[in-house]
C-alpha cells in the first residue's frame, strides 16, 4: 500500500512539535516538571525528524519503537505526543483540585472563629453557677423564651434576642452562658471578639455571617460572644475599615434575626459598655442587660465550699476558717476563688503533702490579695484625673 504524503506535511507537523516548549513558561523550564521533561524529549525526536529526507524514515520515526537506546526501546514521536497530553490533563487535573482545596478552606475560614457545643457536652447548671437574686431572675427568664415562648406573644412582650453580662474578669459569664444552654437544651456557639479581628478586608465580616448562619440552622442556639466590646467599639472615624465592616455586619445579622421567627440568642460579654458603640446596646438589640458583679460575703462562701469540698482538705481545717477567709477575701471574684484553692493544693504537692491545710489557703489569699493591691496602684498612677480631662475637652490649647 503506498501512501501519498508530502513531506511538507511531516514538517508542518514537526513545527508544531517544536513550538511545543515555546509555550511552557521560563518558571517551569527552570523546575524541570515531568512535562518539560517530556517536551524536551518530543523536541529532540522531532529535530532528528526534520534531518531526514526519505518518507519511510520519517514515518518510521513516527510510528515505530527504535532500538538505538541502551536502556531499552525509544518511544515514537507519536507515542511521546500522547505522553504529553497525559501530563497536561493531570496538571490540570492537579491545578484545579488546588483551587477547589483553597476555595473550600476560604469558605471554613470563618468557621474557625467559633466552637460549638451541644447540650450534652456542657457540665454547667444554674444551679452550679453562683449569683444575686436578680441576674438569677433575668437569666431564668431566657430559659421561659426556649421552653414557653408563648409566655411572651400572650402578653405582647417581644422576645429577648440580645442579652449582654457586663462585669468584671473571672466573675463566670462564659460559664453562664454555657449553663443557659445547658438548661434550655439548645447549641452553644462560642466565639471570643478578637477571633473576629480581620487580617484582610472582609474576613471578619464573612467570619460573624457564618455564625449566623449556621446558628439560624442549628436553632434554638445561643451564640455566645466574649469581649463583644472588641468588635463593638465605638465608632470614631478614626477606626480601620476592617472594623467598620465587621461591626456593620454583626449588626445587620442582629436585625436580621430580630425580625425573623428562629429560636437564636445572642449573648455577649463586656467589662467596658462605656467603651461600647450605642448603636449596639440599643434596646431592640441588646433588650437584658445582666450585672454580674464579684460575689458577695455569702456568695464568696459558697464558691469556697464548692471548690474546697474538690480537693483533699486537712482535718484540721474548720468551716469557721474557710467561713473567716471568704469574709476577709471582699473583691475577689470567682475566679480568684478558684486560684485560692488550687494553687493550695499545688503548693501542698510541692511540700510532698497529701492535705491541704489553711495555712496554704491563707498563703495564696494573701499573695492575690498584694497582686491585687500593686494592680490598683498602677491604674491609679496611670489614670488622669477628670479635672484634667475636662480641662483638656474644654480648651483645645491645654498643654
Amino acid at each position: 500500500m503506498q501512501i501519498n504524503i508530502s513531506k511538507t506535511l511531516f514538517l508542518s507537523l514537526i513545527l508544531s512539535l517544536q513550538t511545543i516548549s515555546a509555550k511552557i513558561p521560563e518558571g517551569a523550564k527552570e523546575k524541570k516538571t515531568p512535562i518539560v521533561k517530556k517536551n524536551n524529549e518530543l523536541k529532540k525526536s522531532s529535530e532528528d525528524l526534520s534531518d531526514k529526507d526519505d518518507l519511510g524514515d520519517i514515518l518510521k520515526d513516527l510510528f515505530e519503537e527504535k532500538d538505538d537506546n541502551p536502556k531499552g526501546k525509544s518511544k515514537n514521536i507519536l507515542t511521546l505526543l500522547k505522553e504529553l497530553e497525559e501530563l497536561e490533563k493531570e496538571e490540570k487535573r492537579l491545578k484545579e483540585e488546588a483551587k477547589a482545596k483553597k476555595k473550600l478552606e476560604s469558605e471554613n475560614a470563618s468557621s474557625k472563629a467559633f466552637s460549638i457545643a451541644d447540650p450534652s457536652q456542657i457540665k454547667e447548671t444554674l444551679n452550679s453557677v453562683i449569683l444575686n437574686e436578680k441576674a438569677q431572675k433575668q437569666l431564668n427568664m431566657v430559659i421561659k423564651f426556649f421552653k414557653e415562648p408563648q409566655i411572651f406573644s400572650e402578653i405582647g412582650a417581644e422576645r429577648p434576642r440580645g442579652i449582654l453580662l457586663e462585669g468584671p474578669p473571672g466573675t463566670g459569664k462564659t460559664s453562664i452562658g454555657r449553663a443557659l444552654a445547658k438548661e434550655a437544651g439548645c447549641k452553644f456557639f462560642y466565639a471570643n471578639g478578637s477571633d473576629f479581628d480581620a487580617k484582610f478586608v472582609g474576613e471578619g465580616a464573612k467570619a460573624i455571617g457564618e455564625l449566623f448562619k449556621v446558628a439560624r440552622e442549628n436553632s434554638p442556639s445561643i451564640i455566645f460572644i466574649d469581649e463583644i466590646d472588641t468588635i463593638a467599639k465605638k465608632r470614631t472615624g478614626e477606626e480601620s475599615r476592617f472594623h467598620s465592616q465587621t461591626l456593620t455586619k454583626f449588626l445587620t445579622e442582629l436585625d436580621g434575626f430580630l425580625q425573623s421567627d428562629d429560636s437564636v440568642v445572642v449573648i455577649a460579654t463586656t467589662n467596658k459598655r462605656d467603651h461600647m458603640d450605642e448603636a449596639v446596646l440599643r434596646f431592640g438589640r441588646f433588650g437584658i442587660e445582666v450585672k454580674i458583679d464579684n460575689p458577695d460575703q455569702e456568695s464568696r462562701k459558697r464558691i469556697l465550699s464548692l471548690y474546697i469540698s474538690k480537693i483533699k482538705l486537712s482535718d484540721k481545717v474548720h468551716q469557721y476558717e474557710v467561713n473567716e477567709l471568704a469574709a476577709k477575701a471582699e473583691g475577689f471574684s470567682g475566679a480568684d476563688l478558684k486560684k485560692v484553692v488550687q494553687q493550695s493544693a499545688l503548693n501542698a504537692i510541692m511540700d510532698n503533702r497529701k492535705t491541704v491545710e489553711y495555712k496554704d489557703l491563707e498563703a495564696v489569699y494573701k499573695q492575690i490579695k498584694e497582686e491585687k493591691k500593686r494592680a490598683k496602684k498602677a491604674n491609679r498612677k496611670n489614670q488622669i484625673p477628670d479635672y484634667v480631662q475636662n480641662a483638656m475637652l474644654s480648651n483645645d490649647s491645654f498643654v
